[in-house]
């Protein structure tokens, strides 16, 4: 029998090697960026749940805020607010992924900066620059980065009367640019640019389900149904979208809030024509103690979410199911 010689032998031990290792990339790119859209929409809808929760202390709903006069101390108006949050979540398919999953704790820090101003009489401009990472303790093919900028005109009055009875709600104009990236924030693996028309409408109820105003109430719900187009890169993610999404909040205390939010999204796809339907729902615990007010001098809350999301799609790789645990502290800053 010949018998190959360790210097013949080498470049077959690299190449085998590298060939290995490369098949393990493969693997991990595959599973990373299997349907980094369908987790992008499901991380936005848990963020906008715990956002929509009427807050126990200013009986606000934060994502459901639409006037510059919210979240004042008794001066001019504050146009900005920083959030920062730090988020423990337990994933139980990191990777997006139809088959094969397998579940892992993760950490989620979070940084928003939002803008609202009222520019007419009757149109509200906001705008919200949200920055977030993903990490795995182990399943580090699910580590993400995602970076994105949000802006919406809305038909709002400077001080809307929720008491009206002729009170028809907002319509508005919403674009997002979202890009998605790699491992540190190193070159984009999909982008999103998603514009939409839209309608929605709160209500705001005492204990006793009679009418109120933010600031004081005890219930609180909302509606939210608009319409839009992804254009994307890759261009296999263009699409048009229905979305219509429910919220349904009550403060027990100053101190705990619960809500529940589900949402549904259609995809009508471009290339090759598909319809999926993304159904998503997320459980918020939300506790807000006066001691991390005083600890960060600026408003805190502690949010316990439970979600789930279920994609279905005509193409096996994107008929997902994931489901999400995570306890999220944040804390706001209005300036």
């Amino acid at each position: 029998m010949d018998r190959i010689s360790p210097r013949r032998a080498k470049p077959r031990t690299y190449i085998a090697t590298i060939c290995s290792l490369l098949a393990c990339l493969q693997g991990a790119w595959a599973q990373s960026v299997r349907n980094p859209d369908v987790a992008s929409d499901i991380y936005a809808a848990r963020l906008d749940a715990v956002n929509s929760t009427l807050n126990s202390r200013t009986r606000e709903s934060g994502a459901y805020v639409f006037w510059e006069q919210a979240g004042t101390e008794g001066g001019a108006p504050k146009y900005f607010t920083f959030t920062g949050a730090g988020l423990i979540n337990y994933d139980s398919n990191p990777g997006a992924v139809a088959t094969g999953a397998v579940g892992d704790w993760n950490v989620n820090p979070d940084l928003t900066l939002d803008f609202k101003k009222q520019i007419l009489t009757k149109v509200m401009f906001t705008a919200t620059l949200d920055a977030n990472t993903n990490r795995y303790l182990s399943m580090t093919a699910g580590n993400r980065d995602e970076v994105s900028l949000q802006t919406k005109f809305l038909l709002s009055e400077e001080e809307p009367d929720f008491l009206a009875p002729d009170r028809w709600g907002f319509a508005y104009l919403n674009n997002k640019l979202t890009e998605d990236y790699n491992t540190g924030f190193g070159g984009p693996q999909v982008k999103f640019d998603d514009i939409s028309v839209g309608y929605t409408n709160q209500y705001y109820f005492t204990r006793s389900f009679k009418k109120a105003t933010p600031g004081n109430a005890d219930n609180f719900a909302a509606f939210d149904l608009s319409v839009g187009r992804r254009q994307a890169s890759p261009s296999a993610k263009n699409g048009t979208y229905l979305q219509v999404k429910f919220t349904m909040s009550h403060t027990f205390n100053d101190d705990w809030a619960l809500s529940f939010s589900p949402k549904a999204k259609v995809t009508y796809r471009d290339s090759p024509a598909q319809r999926a339907t993304l159904w998503s729902n997320d459980l918020v615990l939300a506790y807000t103690p006066q001691w991390l007010s005083n600890l960060s001098g600026r408003a805190g809350e502690i949010d316990f979410t439970e979600s789930y999301a279920k994609n279905f799609s005509p193409a096996n790789t994107a008929a997902i199911t994931d489901n999400n645990i995570s306890v999220t502290i944040a804390v706001k800053w209005p300036f």
